[in-house]
């Protein structure tokens, strides 16, 4: 597996307080977590995964989305 620099990452630092990861790929999520981890005590953190069939994302955020949906 490719490993993908951090500094490569889609990721955006909107002002000091707000640090957003815009992804498409698990790769991708896997290193934007690792970035927030690092990020989360100083910083609001979001990650945005946008996939073009939602079966390609992992397995919790699938049963995340079907639960949010569900409670709607």
């Amino acid at each position: 597996m490719e490993k993908i620099e951090i500094e490569q990452q889609k990721s955006t630092l909107i002002n000091s307080y707000l640090f957003a990861f815009f992804i498409k790929t698990n790769r991708e999520l896997d290193y934007a977590i690792i970035a927030v981890e690092k990020e989360q005590l100083s910083k609001l953190c979001i990650i945005d995964m946008i996939v073009s069939d939602p079966m390609d994302a992992p397995d919790y955020l699938i049963r995340l989305r079907r639960s949010c949906a569900a409670a709607l």
